[in-house]
């Protein structure tokens, strides 16, 4: 995971060192060929230590994304996944929730998605003002991190 981390940093070093310009501006015109990219690029995920976001994002600004697009469509990427997690989920623990429950559940889902609201929001304005090399020094420092606490 250490090491994953470190290289996760060192390609965001790198496609955000790139000069070159983008040529998608809008949500509404990633191509079916970026979208098949951006979801390749979204495979690496599945090693520890690199996020999905993340994963789709650098696949974003490689197929010619604007940063704030491909950071939108990695989030708008994200929603179905998650809904139907949270359905499947719950499905399979219907039965553990009492009447009582669902009313907390409720409650919760609506605060979470609130908070996440707000979070996207100001990652986004973030995003349009700066590059992502803050997020790669510190995927770079904890992997130092890591590796130094576990003896590698």
């Amino acid at each position: 995971m250490a090491a994953s981390s470190i290289i996760g940093g060192l390609i965001i070093l790198a496609v955000e060192a790139r000069r070159s310009q983008p040529h998608v501006h809008q949500i509404e015109q990633v191509s079916l060929k970026s979208a098949f990219w951006i979801g390749v690029a979204q495979c690496a995920s599945l090693l520890p230590g690199m996020s999905r976001s993340g994963s789709t994002i650098i696949g974003g600004l490689l197929v010619g994304l604007e940063r704030k697009v491909a950071t939108e469509y990695s989030f708008f990427l994200a929603l179905p996944t998650l809904i139907v997690a949270t359905c499947y989920q719950m499905w399979k623990s219907r039965d553990v929730f009492r009447q009582d429950d669902y009313l907390a559940l409720g409650i919760g889902m609506l605060v979470s998605f609130v908070v996440a609201w707000i979070v996207i929001a100001a990652f986004l304005t973030f995003v349009k003002r700066h590059t992502l090399r803050p997020f790669a020094y510190y995927r770079i420092l904890m992997g130092i991190v890591v590796f130094y606490i576990f003896g590698f």
